[in-house]
Parts: structure tokens; sequence; C-alpha cells
């Protein structure tokens, strides 16, 4: 593997390993808007500027039907490789080459298609403009875990589009900013004169690749205190570097597993409250550790910020009613179920909550109109309910007998 390629995957392994999906700039990266006071946000309709909103649509279309090609000759590497290299003083042939091998290593739109060939939904929420940047917003749901990706257009004429950068909400970073923590070691790897220029937590990342290699080799092996161990002997601007924190999260996760308790995960949160105040980044991993620790006061207070970063979107409301749903407040889980579906009629998960509930109450009639519900709006329809315990009950009344009857379910 040449070395151009190797810092790519360096960087873009440390961004991957949250698993649910994809850097740091000279000081601090940029955060988007995460409150409405903070941002000056205008939203895009069809009505004022149809343009960017037909774009947005046909680029969600392509990736769902399983074609990476109308977002690849989109993706302007060129011009994040321009923010990438801000100060660095690089040859155009060297960083067009870099450029050239970022793009084939990432592979962002290969990877989105892959998502969705393993059962991931890409949506289009909204166009907006934040600050006077066109932005598209799109959720990713992959599994039980959601991402949001918001691209960056920039006009090219006759309705067209190039996307200047895409930022990753589960990172809290944009890809210009990944691409930057790849560029300086590959740099200054062929010019060594480039180490003597760089200051601050850039010259601490540089000097550290071997120990940051380290952690990644003993946690790839599953030796995760021994990892523990070596991310602890970095230095404190190193150890505080976003992806370094990701890549301690994923560790610390372990290590409780095999110490049975939650503490270090816990600790892990609390400094990344420290470092990334007001990160929508933060607030994704914030949502299942307050689930599971049933704080719910939290956790709601967590999906406003999200609600008010995103500008709405119907798998928060879903998780709202969740929350609800797991304080034993039914009124208020029904609810926002009923608000999520309203919202995206495609979005599977508000049903299953909703068909759960009248499982646990046996209220079957409702039980056939959120199985209808389901199987006309997200496609997914149950055909071997009598193997299931959930539906043991179900199975012997006369609704289900009618339900079966109309599909020919033997």
């Amino acid at each position: 593997m040449n070395q151009v390629h190797y810092y790519c995957l360096l960087a873009f392994i440390h961004c991957a390993l949250t698993a649910r999906c994809l850097s740091e700039e000279p000081v601090k990266p940029e955060q988007p808007n995460t409150s409405a006071a903070a941002a000056n946000v205008t939203a895009v309709t069809e009505a004022d500027n149809p343009a960017p909103l037909a774009f947005a649509k046909k680029l969600e279309t392509t990736l769902r039907s399983g074609d990476p090609s109308f977002l690849e000759a989109h993706l302007d590497y060129s011009a994040m490789g321009q923010t990438a290299a801000k100060g660095l003083e690089l040859s155009a042939g060297f960083l067009a080459g870099f450029v050239d091998g970022f793009s084939k290593s990432v592979a962002i739109s290969s990877r989105i298609v892959d998502a969705m060939k393993n059962g991931g939904k890409f949506k289009l929420l909204r166009v907006r403009v934040v600050n006077g940047e066109l932005r598209a917003l799109y959720r990713l749901l992959q599994g039980h875990g959601v991402n949001y990706h918001e691209y960056y257009l920039r006009a090219r004429g006759d309705g067209d589009y190039a996307i200047s950068d895409l930022y990753i909400y589960m990172i809290g970073e944009k890809v210009s900013a990944t691409m930057r923590r790849a560029l300086v070691p590959a740099a200054a790897d062929q010019n060594r004169s480039l180490w003597d220029k760089l200051t601050g937590n850039e010259s601490d990342y540089i000097k550290a690749l071997g120990q940051i290699g380290e952690v990644q080799r003993l946690q790839k092996e599953e030796k995760y205190q021994e990892a523990l161990n070596v991310y602890n002997s970095l230095p404190a601007s190193v150890q505080h570097e976003r992806s370094l924190m990701m890549i301690r999260l994923a560790i610390a996760k372990h290590v409780d597993k095999l110490n049975k308790d939650n503490s270090l995960y816990h600790a892990t949160l609390d400094d990344f409250q420290k470092y990334f105040p007001n990160d929508p980044a933060l607030d994704l991993l914030l949502l299942d550790a307050y689930y599971f620790d049933k704080d719910s006061s939290k956790l709601l207070s967590c999906l406003d910020r999200l609600e008010q970063s995103l500008g709405g979107d119907a798998y928060i409301t879903y998780y709202r009613a969740m929350t609800y749903h797991s304080m034993k407040q039914d009124d208020k889980m029904v609810e926002f179920a009923q608000q999520a579906i309203a919202a995206d009629r495609e979005l599977p998960s508000p049903y299953y909550l909703l068909l759960q509930k009248s499982l646990d109450e046996k209220n079957y009639a409702d039980t056939v109109k959120w199985l209808n519900a389901l199987e006309h709006c997200a496609n997914i329809v149950y055909l071997h309910m009598a193997t299931q315990t959930l539906f043991a009950d179900f199975v012997k009344s006369p609704e289900y007998q009618g339900w079966a009857a109309a599909r020919n379910v033997k």
C-alpha cells in the first residue's frame, strides 16, 4: 500500500470505528447550527428555488436504487483538498495525487450504497441555507443506528451542483477536515521541513502516529486494556483529538464489559462533553447511553437539541415516543409515534411501537391496523407469526384468521 493510501485509510479508520457511519482543522472542527439562535437558517422550498431540491432528490433516488455514480460525479474532492491544504504550501501535483488517492480510498458513494444493500435507508430531509451556505440534509438509518449527512452545494449552472464538502453528524466533522488529518502526515513524510512548521495539536498528532497505530493494532487484536494503556500514554492534545476519543469510546465499551460496569464508557462521554460541548455528534452518542441508563430527563433534553440542530426529523420524534414508552407514559408515546408516522410514513419504527402496544393490550383490531400499515407504507409483511412468541395469542384470534386468509397464509 502506498503512503498516500496508508494515511488516508488511517484517518478513515479512526472515523469508521463508531460503527454508525464518515478532521480536525488547525484549530477546532466546525459545528453546524446547534441552535436556531446560533445560525441563520432558511428553508429552501419548491416555489422559491426548485433547482437544488430537484438535485437533492435525484441524489436520494440514485443512491436508494443502488447507483453511486451520480453522487460520485458530483463530489468535488478538489475543493475539499483546497480546504484541507490551507497553510501547508503544497505543490499542485502532490495535492492532486493525494486527492485522487483519498477519493479512491474512502469511496464515500460506494459505502453509502453498500449500506443500502445491507438494509440501510437513505432519505432527504430538507434543503436549507445555513449562514449563507446551501446544504442538503439526509438521514441514514442502518440497523438500530442513525446518522445524518449534510452536503454543501455549490451551483455549477443549468440546475447542476457540485458537492464542495460533506458534514457527517455522527463524527461531527467535514470530510475536508478528515482529509486534512490524512494530508498533514502524508505531506510531512514527503517534505520533512514541514515537521518544523507544524505547531500545537497537529505537530503532536504527527509525532504520535506510531503510538496511534499501536492502539489500533491492539484494538483489532481485542487486547482492549492494553490498547487503553497505550492510549493513556499519548499526549493530552492527541488523546482529546476527536477521532482518538472515538477510538477510546469503542475500547471503553469492551473494557467495561470485561469489568462488568459502565464507568469508563461514561467517563469518556463526560470528556466528550467537556471538550466538544453542544456537538450534534455527542448528542447522537448520548442517545443510547441515556436510554439504557433510563435517564429520561437527559434523554429528552438531548432529543430537543437534535431536533433544533436538524430542523426536525421523524426518527427523532419516534425516539421521543420510545422514551415516553420507557417512562410508561403511553398517551405521550402514542401521540409522538403518530406524529412520526405523519412526518414519514415509510419509517417502520413508530409502527412497531404501536403494534407492540396493541399486542400487550390484546387489542387485535389495532394489531391488524398496524400490520396493514407496515405492509402498505413500509413494505414489511409478517408471514410467520405462528412461530413467533410475540404473536402467540394474536394467532389464536379471529382477527388473525381474517388477516391471514386475505394473504393466503397457512
